[in-house]
């Protein structure tokens, strides 16, 4: 049920997009995708205290989510391929940077959820920590010490969130 949002997204915001983009701009589009994209990112680890309330407000919450980040993704990858294109000054190169464009973001596609999914698994295990003391190498040099806030389950999301918010930098200093 929490998917339905995306599919419905994924096939009714690219009909809207091209209105959407004629009244703002491609720019403008991209750069509201990726401030949703950071704050749904850095959000997504309180979905433990929407899971606290209770099975409606988890479902309410999860929805409201994929929705939020299926059209950032629509906002975010479609405004990307007109800006590629309006930058690109000589034809004979289009096809070039394009096939670039989606190479290396299905790259990105394909390492993110390993990165991100080993990070996670890192954060929110218990962690080996070696006691400084050389002298006292016996068993109480190791001890297991719970993970603290950020470097907890909220780390990969916050490190996702700062990449979208260089991106967003990156939107306002290269591109104007």
């Amino acid at each position: 049920m929490a998917i339905a949002p995306m599919g419905l997204t994924l096939m009714f915001f690219p009909i809207l997009m091209p209105a959407l983009i004629k009244k703002t701009s491609a720019l403008s589009c991209y750069r509201a995708g990726t401030m949703l994209f950071c704050v749904i990112n850095a959000l997504l680890p309180s979905m433990r205290l929407a899971k606290a309330a209770g099975p409606d407000v988890l479902w309410i919450c999860l929805i409201a989510f994929a929705l939020i980040r299926s059209v950032g993704g629509v906002m975010t990858f479609i405004p990307t391929a007109i800006i590629l294109n309006a930058m690109l000054k000589d034809a004979r190169n289009v096809g070039f940077y394009n096939g670039l464009n989606d190479s290396l973001s299905a790259l990105g596609k394909a390492l993110a959820p390993t990165a991100t999914g080993s990070l996670f698994a890192a954060m929110t295990t218990s962690q080996v920590v070696a006691n400084a003391s050389l002298i006292n190498a016996t068993a109480n040099a190791l001890r297991l010490q719970e993970p603290v806030f950020p470097f907890d389950e909220h780390l990969p999301f916050f490190f996702i969130s700062s990449l979208c918010l260089v991106a967003l930098f990156l939107s306002f200093y290269f591109y104007k």
